[in-house]
C-alpha cells in the first residue's frame, strides 16, 4: 500500500530533504507594501513585532521623512547591545541606514570641496576637521572606505566622481538608491526549508562565487543576510536595505 503523505513528509524531514510549500504566510504582505504595514498585521509571530515596527520606519524613510526624524527613531535599534538573533539583525540594519545618513553629510562636504577645486580630493583626511566627530567614523567605528573615480565613458577625467562607504559594506547603496530599491534575496542562491532530525534550518544553495551549500538557523547570518523567521512556507530575511520575504516553491 502506498505511503501516506504524512509518512512521506516525516521521511523527507528525517533525510534532510528540503520541504517546500505553495503559499506565502499572510503576514508577509506587511513588508515592502506600497502603503506600508497595516496597523494590525494578521498572523504575525510575537518575536517579529519589532521587525514590523522597523518596517514602519522604513516606510517613512522611503516616503520622504526627514533624515533627522528617522535617525531618531532608529536610535533604539542602533543603541541595542544585541550580538545574536533577531535583535542583532535589526541593529545591523539600523546601522546600515545610519551609515547612509552619515554618507549624506560626507556628500555635502565633498561637493563643497569639489566646487572650490574642480575635483574630489584623493583622500578625506583633510576634510575630517570639518566633520562632526561621530561622522568621522562609520557607524561600526571604522574609517570610511573612500576612493575617487572617473566617469565611465571618460576615464581620463579623474577626480570627477567618488565612492564612499563603511568598511563592513564598502558598496553600500546610498540613501536615494536604497529608498528606491526593493530588497532582494541573495543573488545566485536557491533557498529552501530543511529539517534534519530535529534541526530546522534554511538551506542555501549558492552559485556565486562558486557552487556551495550552507545551512543557517533563525537568528544566524550569511553574508549581508540574516534569517529572521523560517517555516515550511517560507523565510523572512533581512539585509542592508530592509526585509526580504521568501516563499518556497
Amino acid at each position: 500500500m502506498p505511503a501516506s503523505p504524512l509518512v512521506l513528509l516525516i521521511l523527507m524531514a528525517l533525510l534532510g530533504t528540503p520541504i517546500t510549500a505553495r503559499s506565502a504566510p499572510g503576514f508577509f504582505s506587511a513588508f515592502n507594501a506600497k502603503n506600508g504595514p497595516l496597523s494590525d498585521v494578521a498572523g504575525l509571530p510575537l518575536d517579529l513585532v519589532p521587525v514590523v515596527e522597523f518596517e514602519r520606519i522604513l516606510f517613512k524613510i522611503r516616503t520622504g521623512e526627514k533624515v533627522e526624524e528617522w535617525r531618531a527613531k532608529l536610535q533604539r535599534f542602533t543603541d541595542a547591545k544585541a550580538e545574536k538573533g533577531v535583535p542583532a539583525a535589526l541593529r545591523e540594519l539600523a546601522l546600515a541606514w545610519e551609515a547612509r545618513a552619515r554618507m549624506l553629510e560626507w556628500d555635502s562636504v565633498l561637493r563643497d570641496s569639489y566646487r572650490h577645486k574642480g575635483r574630489f580630493p584623493d583622500s578625506v583626511d583633510s576634510l575630517l576637521p570639518l566633520m562632526n566627530d561621530a561622522v568621522q567614523k562609520d557607524p561600526w567605528g571604522d574609517a570610511w572606505v573612500y576612493a575617487v573615480t572617473a566617469p565611465q565613458r571618460s576615464p581620463q577625467l579623474t577626480g570627477q566622481r567618488y565612492v564612499i562607504g563603511p568598511q563592513r559594506y564598502p558598496n553600500l547603496s546610498p540613501l536615494e538608491d536604497a529608498c528606491r530599491n526593493t530588497p532582494q534575496p541573495p543573488p545566485g542562491a536557491v533557498l529552501a526549508y530543511s529539517a534534519i532530525a530535529t534541526v530546522i534550518s534554511l538551506q542555501i544553495d549558492s552559485r556565486i562565487p562558486q557552487p556551495s551549500r550552507a545551512f543557517k538557523q533563525v537568528g544566524e547570518r550569511f553574508g549581508a543576510y540574516w534569517v529572521l523567521w523560517l517555516s515550511r512556507e517560507g523565510a523572512l530575511l533581512s539585509n542592508t536595505e530592509g526585509f526580504v520575504p521568501v516563499t518556497f516553491k
